[in-house]
């Protein structure tokens, strides 16, 4: 009923089928790392924003507040998705995730013809 589980090429498939498991989920967690941030890059720049308008206020000396505020501005971080090296690092990914799925594709058909065989 489970011979097909001795079977040579079955053993073959069964293991790239796991290896491309386990590196499909690195990508996609590589995937995650570099897109994830702009929650907090946007939650960071609010309250430097915040900061500049509260100081804006705070201060009266309009010279003086727009030194602060251009200086604050500067401390703003950039969105990742504006940063070019990081675009292509997704686009990059991407591009390995499509093809490792094709290996775990071919592989699964490999299984099920082998385990139909018997």
């Amino acid at each position: 009923m489970f011979e097909y589980l001795y079977d040579a090429k079955y053993k073959k498939a069964k293991k790239n089928y796991n290896n491309a498991k386990s590196k499909i989920n690195k990508l996609k967690k590589y995937k995650s790392d570099i897109t994830d941030d702009k929650s907090s890059i946007t939650q960071i720049n609010k309250k430097i924003d915040d900061i500049n308008s509260y100081i804006s206020n705070a201060i009266l000396d309009s010279y003086v507040s727009s030194k602060i505020g251009s200086r604050l501005y500067n401390l703003k971080e950039q969105n990742q998705e504006s940063d070019a090296d990081l675009s292509n690092a997704d686009r990059y990914l991407s591009y390995e995730i499509d093809l490792v799925q094709k290996e775990i594709d071919a592989s699964e058909s490999t299984m099920v013809a082998i385990k139909n065989q018997y």
